[in-house]
């Protein structure tokens, strides 16, 4: 049995733990509930700059599919950046503030 998973980037645990396993299929894109299929690629450690500015280096990985994004996770396990670029060929980039 296939298992689909949400398209959460956030959730390192749940992310990590499906993306990397093969016995399971594509997300599900929460926008239009269209099922996204990917590959994964693990890119090894990355410099980041945050939202506030600051540096940091983080693990990336690339997620390869129809709209291809780049992940960044620390070794804690938190999510630290997202970028993807938009239908109009701009980046997007998306990085947590301090709470």
């Amino acid at each position: 049995m296939r298992r689909h998973m949400p398209k959460r980037m956030w959730e390192y645990r749940r992310c990590a733990r499906i993306l990397l396993s093969v016995t399971y299929g594509p997300m599900i894109n929460p926008q239009d509930g269209s099922l996204v299929r990917f590959s994964l690629e693990a890119l090894g450690l990355s410099k980041l700059v945050d939202a506030a500015g600051a540096a940091r280096v983080a693990r990336r990985y690339a997620l390869k599919g129809i709209n291809p994004l780049e992940l960044w996770y620390e070794d804690s396990g938190a999510w630290v950046g997202l970028r993807a670029k938009a239908f109009d060929g701009s980046v997007i980039c998306y990085t947590p503030t301090p709470l």
